[in-house]
């Protein structure tokens, strides 16, 4: 890339200096992981659905997939159906059963740490969670068995921090910020 060539600066209308998630929504912009909703809009505080989530993975895995995924509710039209396709193969996504994914779905703080971790794992087989119940958040019996050390791992690494008064809300929507940030928090962590 030529050293002259100017590097267009994306940025949002509703993405504001003092907000806690603009560097992170920066970052995954230039890094071509996230794009606006049009009209210069990042949506920051709209809930992010479990097919964008892992068409932002799948992004940053730079994966080239072919294929199409079985799930009989993932239209084959979709844009993020290679990227479906990609995460099953790896199984970073297991569905929800009956051959479902539902894409469209509101993903949920707990299944985000679950894909971030599995994920990881993908690029380093090794990861495990540490035993010691790091976990201290207040609602923490709230936590699906499937996702306790996905948020083990998520939260040592400081990937995911939790709401403020040490509360998880695992069953919450994520929010296109939050999911952000997260996805940049791994990026950075796995270059190191």
């Amino acid at each position: 890339k030529k050293e002259d060539e100017k590097v267009e600066v994306v940025t949002y209308d509703d993405v504001k200096s003092g907000d806690w998630f603009k560097a992170y929504v920066d970052k995954a912009t230039e890094m071509k992981l996230v794009n606006g909703v049009g009209n210069k809009q990042f949506a920051p505080n709209d809930n992010i659905t479990r097919g964008m989530l892992v068409e932002i993975l799948y992004r940053y895995s730079g994966a080239e997939e072919k294929s199409l995924t079985t799930f009989e509710d993932v239209s084959k039209d979709a844009y993020y159906a290679q990227a479906i396709s990609w995460a099953a193969k790896n199984e970073i996504v297991k569905g929800v059963g009956d051959n479902k994914f539902e894409p469209d779905r509101n993903i949920t703080r707990e299944e985000l740490a679950t894909l971030i971790y599995r994920f990881a794992k993908l690029q380093d087989k090794d990861l495990k969670a540490t035993e010691k119940a790091s976990v201290d958040y207040v609602d923490k019996n709230e936590i699906s068995e499937f996702a306790m050390e996905a948020i083990i791992w998520c939260t040592e690494n400081k990937i995911v921090e939790g709401r403020g008064d040490k509360v998880m809300a695992p069953k919450a929507n994520t929010t296109r910020a939050e999911a952000t940030t997260m996805v940049v928090r791994l990026a950075e962590m796995l270059k190191k």
